[in-house]
């Protein structure tokens, strides 16, 4: 797991740099600890096996601890990017952290549709 975060780290710094390319993560897992991985990710994480309905109705929930996991990196990946962003243009001048931050939030949405975890 350290390996994955390391990659992730190094490929966001590079992606600040300037440099434009296409990047792909992958993250490899024995198959004898590949289950116990996930659950423990994705309880690290705050996956929860039941949720509860707005009808008060309590039911297994019907995301995945892969999807959630997915889910969890694409954020990570946007909150990067926008901290990432927001500290350029902090660096840069003197503008408004939260102006900066709102800029950032619009180009990601707009950038960022083609990003998938698989």
């Amino acid at each position: 797991m350290k390996k994955a975060l390391l990659v992730f780290t190094v490929l966001s710094a590079m992606a600040f740099a300037g440099t434009a390319y296409c990047a792909s993560l992958t993250l490899t897992i024995p198959d004898e600890i590949a289950g116990d991985v996930v659950r423990a990710v994705a309880i690290s994480w705050g996956y929860q096996e039941m949720i509860t309905l707005p009808t008060r109705q309590y039911v297994p929930n019907p995301q995945t601890r892969a999807e959630y996991i997915k889910e969890h990196l694409r954020d990570m990946i946007k909150d990067a990017y926008v901290n990432g962003k927001a500290q350029e243009k902090v660096d840069e001048a003197s503008v408004p952290i939260d102006t900066i931050r709102e800029n950032a939030i619009a180009e990601y949405e707009e950038k960022s549709e083609g990003i998938t975890v698989k």
